[in-house]
C-alpha cells in the first residue's frame, strides 16, 4: 500500500495522489490495522456497495450509519457485552455488515471483521464525497474521541479522523461565498441584542446559540452558513478557537446545572416531536445517535435525577460534596460508552457538531414516526419486524407489506427462499392497489423478462402508473422507452421531458442520460455545457456511466479544456466500479503512458478486468495484449483466443485482426475474407479497405466503394493502418487502391469535390483527409468557400476567430494543397 502524506489517501499503486497530485509513500508498517485481503475487500465492497448507493439520496441514514461506524471502531473484546445490545451495535451487525445470527453471540472474530466493514464504509463515505460539510465535521470529532487503547488503532482511527478533516478543508476552499438565510445573516447582524453573555454561563450559552441558529434554518446549511454560526460563537464571547477537554467540557457544565437550574439545561436539550409538550426523549437520542459529545449531553439529562440517591450515597462514603460525586458518576457512564474525554477540540467544531446532531435526531424521530404511521397496526421497528408479521400484513391487504414480502421472495433471504412466481404475485397485488415501487418492480419483471416473459406493454403500462405518482425511476425507464422507441413510438421530446422530471428528483441515471441528449443534440441542441452540468451531477454521485463521460470530456477537450489528470480521476473512480469502459480507458492510459506510468503490466490487469465482465472491446484488448507481449509473455494461440470471444460479442477490430492474421500468418485469403466480411456487414470502412486490397484490384469494386460512400463515417482507412505500420506491406501498385480505398472516408457531397487519386503519397491523402474531418465537424462551416475557390478561404479567416487551433491548421494545408496540386 502507498500513501499521499499531504490529504492521507492510500492506494494500492502508482507514484502520486490523484486528489492532490503528491508524490506518494510506501505505507509504514502499523498503520494497517484495518487493511483487508483483495477477497475480504471485494466482499465488503460487494456488501456495503447498496448502502452507499442509499448514502447517495438518503443523507440522514448515511450520516447515523457514518457515527455508528466509528463508534464501533472503538469497541473492544471487553466492551462486547455491554455494547451488543446497543443500538449503534445492532445497526452495524444488520445494516453495515448483514449478519443474520444473534448478535449477544458476537465474538472477537465478528468484531474485528465489523471493524474492517465500518473502516472500509467510512473510507468510501470520504472518497465519494457523500457527507455533507458539518456532517464531515461531526464524524471528525466523533473519530477523534474515541477511547482506544491498543496504540497501532489509535494511530490509524487517527490517520482517518486527519483525513476527514483535510477533506473537509479541501471543500472550503474550493467553495466560495455562498448566499446566506436572510433569517441568520440578520441574527448575526443583530446578535449583540440577544444579551446572551449576560443570561446563560458559557456553557449554556452555547447550547442557546446553537438552538437559536436551529430555528432559523432547520436544515442544509451551506459552508458559509456554517461558518456564521462559528462567528456567532466568537460574537456571543466565547473563545471559539479555543481547545476545550470533553472532560473539562463535563465538569463545567455540571458546575453550570448545579449554580443555575437543572430545568434551565433541559429546556436547551429539548428537541420537538412535533407534539405539544412531548418532547424527543433522550433514551431515543442514546439509542441512536452514536456521537460522544451530543449524547454526553443528554447522557446527562437522563442519569442526573434518576441517579440522585446513588449520588448522595457515593458522597457520604467518599466523603466528597454533592457536584464532585455527580461528576464521578456521569463522568463514568460516558467512558463506559467508549469516549475518550481527554480528546480537546476547538469550540467552533464542537458547536457545528452539536447543531448537526441535533437535527440528525430530529430528522431519525420523523423518519421514525412516518414508519410507524405508515404501519399504524404495529408499533415493532421496522429491523425487528419479522417474516411472519409481514406475511399477516400482507394477508390483510397492507400494500407496503405485500411489496416487502414481494421484495423477499424476489431477492431471497434467510427468511424466504427466491421464488419468483411468489413474488410476481406479491408484487401484483400491491401494484393493483397503487404502490408506486410494487408497479415498478412489476414492470422491472417484464423489463428482465427472466421469469415472465417480457411484455413491453405491461413494462409502460407499469412504469406509467408509478410515474405518474413521481417515482423517479419509473420516469427515467419511461424516458429510456419514448427514446429508443421500444413499445412506444420514438419520441425524443417525450423522452427528454421523462429524464427531466427524474433528473430533478437527483436520480443519477436519469441525469446521465440528459447529459447525453445534450452531448450528442438528441432533440435539443448540442449543448456541451449542459452535457457537463448533468454528467457531473450524475458522476458526484458515483453513478459510474456518468463518472467515465466526465472522463471522455476531459481526455478529448470537448467543452472542457483537455485535462488527463481530470480525465484519469474520473475514469479511475468509474473503474473502481468495474464499469467496463472505464477500465478500457485506464488500461490505455498505461498503455500510453499517458498521465501516468507507461505499464503494460497493469494495462493488461484493466483490460483483462473488462474482458472477464464480457466486454468485448476489452476481450479484444486482452487478445491484442497476448498476440503482441504487452504486459505479458507473448501467446499468439492466447490472443487468438480472446479475439474469437470478442468477435462472438460483435467487435469489428478483433474481426480484423483475425482477417490480417488468416492472411499473413496463415496464407488463407478465403478464411481472412469471411471475417472481413462480417465486418463489412457492421459498415466497416477499415474492413472494405482491407477487402479491396487483398483482392489486388486496381479499381475498387463498385458495391464497395458505394458501400464506403455510405458508412465513411464508421471506420479507420487503411491509409491510417499503413501509417501506423500495422502489417501492411503495400506494393506502389496496392498503394494505388489503397488511396483509393481511404477516399471514401466521411464519403459526403465536399468529399467528392477531390480526386484523391492525385496524390503523391498515401500518407499525404490520409492527412488531407484527416483535414477534412475536421472541417466538416464544425457547425455552420461555409462549405461554399472550398467548392467554389478553396484560395478564397485564408482571405476570409474572421469566420475561424476563436476557433479550434486544429481547425486553423487544417485550413490552411488545404489551401497549401490547392497551391501544390491547383484547383482540384
Amino acid at each position: 500500500m502507498r500513501i499521499c502524506e499531504k490529504c492521507n489517501t492510500e492506494y494500492e499503486k502508482g507514484r502520486f495522489c490523484m486528489q492532490c497530485g503528491s508524490d506518494l509513500k510506501e505505507k509504514k508498517s502499523g498503520e494497517g490495522i484495518f487493511d483487508c485481503t483483495p477477497d475480504e475487500l471485494e466482499t465488503i465492497d460487494r456488501s456495503i456497495e447498496p448502502r452507499l448507493v442509499r448514502a447517495q439520496t438518503r443523507a440522514t441514514e448515511a450520516e447515523q450509519m457514518a457515527l455508528d461506524a466509528a463508534r464501533l471502531l472503538s469497541c473492544t473484546e471487553d466492551r462486547l457485552d455491554d455494547h451488543a445490545g446497543q443500538g449503534f451495535f445492532k445497526r452495524c451487525w444488520h445494516k453495515l455488515c448483514g449478519k443474520q445470527g444473534e448478535m449477544q453471540r458476537a465474538n472477537q472474530k465478528d468484531l474485528i471483521e465489523m471493524q474492517k466493514y465500518a473502516w472500509r464504509y467510512l473510507d468510501l463515505l470520504q472518497d465519494r464525497d457523500l457527507l455533507l460539510a458539518h456532517s464531515v465535521i461531526t464524524v471528525k470529532n466523533n473519530l477523534m474521541s474515541l477511547a482506544v487503547e491498543q496504540e497501532e488503532t489509535k494511530n490509524a482511527i487517527d490517520r482517518m479522523a486527519e483525513k476527514v478533516c483535510k477533506r473537509f478543508l479541501d471543500l472550503e476552499n474550493r467553495v466560495g461565498n455562498l448566499e446566506v438565510s436572510t433569517n441568520i445573516h440578520g441574527w448575526l447582524l443583530t446578535i449583540d441584542t440577544y444579551d446572551y453573555d449576560e443570561k446563560f454561563p458559557p456553557h449554556f450559552r452555547l447550547l442557546r446559540v446553537i438552538r437559536d441558529f436551529l430555528s432559523l434554518k432547520e436544515d442544509a446549511w451551506n459552508i458559509t452558513e456554517i461558518k456564521y454560526l462559528q462567528k456567532a460563537v466568537k460574537e456571543a464571547g466565547l473563545p471559539w478557537k479555543e481547545k476545550i477537554r470533553l472532560a473539562d467540557f463535563v465538569d463545567e457544565l455540571i458546575d453550570e446545572i448545579e449554580d443555575a437550574s437543572f430545568s434551565q439545561y433541559q429546556e436547551l436539550l429539548r428537541l420537538d416531536s412535533g407534539e405539544p409538550d412531548n418532547p424527543i426523549p433522550a433514551s431515543f437520542i442514546l439509542e441512536n445517535v452514536s456521537d460522544p459529545s451530543f449524547t454526553s449531553l443528554y447522557q446527562i439529562a437522563d442519569s442526573y435525577v434518576g441517579s440522585s440517591a446513588a449520588i448522595d450515597a457515593l458522597s457520604e462514603q467518599l466523603n466528597i460534596g454533592k457536584k464532585e460525586a455527580i461528576k464521578k458518576v456521569l463522568t463514568t457512564f460516558i467512558r463506559k460508552q467508549g469516549i475518550d474525554l481527554e480528546i480537546a477540540i476547538p469550540l467552533r467544531d464542537l458547536a457545528v457538531e452539536l447543531l448537526n446532531c441535533m437535527k440528525l435526531t430530529k430528522n431519525l424521530f420523523e423518519e421514525e414516526s412516518d414508519s410507524m404511521s405508515a404501519s399504524a397496526d404495529s408499533d415493532i421497528p421496522e429491523e425487528d419486524k419479522d417474516f411472519d408479521w409481514y406475511l399477516k400484513a400482507a394477508e390483510q391487504g397492507d400494500a407496503e407489506a405485500q411489496f416487502i414480502l414481494g421484495k423477499k421472495y424476489f431477492d431471497g433471504d434467510d427468511e424466504a427462499d427466491q421464488d419468483q412466481q411468489k413474488a410476481l404475485d406479491w408484487y401484483s397485488k400491491a401494484a393493483e392497489q397503487g404502490h408506486a415501487k410494487a408497479q415498478f418492480e412489476l414492470g422491472d419483471m417484464y423489463w428482465k423478462g427472466e421469469y415472465v416473459e417480457k411484455d413491453y406493454k405491461k413494462i409502460f403500462e407499469w412504469s406509467l402508473k408509478a410515474a405518474e405518482q413521481g417515482l423517479d425511476k419509473a420516469e427515467n425507464r419511461l424516458g429510456y422507452m419514448y427514446h429508443y422507441g421500444e413499445y412506444v413510438e420514438k419520441d425524443l421530446k417525450k423522452a427528454f421531458e421523462w429524464y427531466l422530471k427524474a433528473a430533478k428528483q437527483g436520480l443519477a441515471k436519469a441525469e446521465c442520460n440528459l447529459g447525453a441528449m445534450h452531448r450528442f443534440g438528441w432533440y435539443v441542441g448540442k449543448d456541451c455545457k449542459k452535457a457537463f452540468e448533468w454528467y457531473s451531477k450524475a458522476a458526484e454521485q458515483g453513478y459510474a456511466t456518468a463518472q467515465s463521460a466526465l472522463g471522455g470530456m476531459y481526455y478529448s477537450g470537448n467543452y472542457v479544456g483537455k485535462n488527463y489528470g481530470k480525465a484519469f480521476t474520473w475514469y479511475y473512480k468509474a473503474a473502481e466500479q468495474d464499469y467496463a469502459q472505464a477500465l478500457n480507458m485506464i488500461g490505455l492510459f498505461y498503455d500510453k503512458g499517458i498521465y501516468v506510468d507507461k505499464s503494460g503490466r497493469q494495462a493488461f490487469k484493466y483490460f483483462m478486468k473488462s474482458a472477464e465482465q464480457n466486454d468485448s472491446t476489452g476481450q479484444y484488448l486482452v487478445g491484442l495484449c497476448y498476440y503482441r507481449g504487452i504486459g505479458v509473455k507473448e501467446k499468439e494461440v492466447e490472443g487468438l483466443k480472446w479475439y474469437k470471444k470478442a468477435c462472438e460479442n460483435n467487435n469489428i477490430d478483433a474481426m480484423i485482426k483475425i482477417a490480417m492474421h488468416c492472411y499473413y500468418k496463415e496464407k488463407n485469403i478465403d478464411r481472412a475474407n469471411i471475417y472481413l466480411n462480417r465486418a463489412i456487414k457492421n459498415k466497416s470502412l477499415t474492413a472494405m479497405a482491407i477487402y479491396s486490397f487483398i483482392k489486388d484490384t486496381k479499381k475498387i469494386d463498385s458495391s464497395i466503394h458505394q458501400a464506403s460512400l455510405g458508412y465513411g463515417n464508421y471506420g479507420r482507412t487503411l491509409g491510417e493502418l499503413w501509417i501506423a505500420d500495422d502489417n501492411m506491406y503495400l506494393s506502389y501498385e496496392k498503394l494505388e487502391n489503397a488511396k483509393q480505398a481511404y477516399a471514401g472516408h466521411l464519403a459526403d457531397n465536399l468529399l467528392l469535390l477531390w480526386d484523391y487519386t492525385i496524390f503523391g503519397s498515401a500518407k499525404e491523402g490520409f492527412l488531407i483527409t484527416k483535414d477534412l474531418d475536421i472541417v466538416s465537424h464544425q457547425d455552420k462551416f461555409p462549405f461554399s468557400l472550398l467548392k467554389e475557390n478553396p484560395r478564397s478561404v485564408l482571405a476570409k479567416m474572421k469566420y475561424f476567430e476563436g476557433k479550434d487551433s486544429r481547425l486553423i491548421n487544417a485550413i490552411v494545408r488545404l489551401v497549401e494543397l490547392v497551391k501544390k496540386y491547383g484547383n482540384v
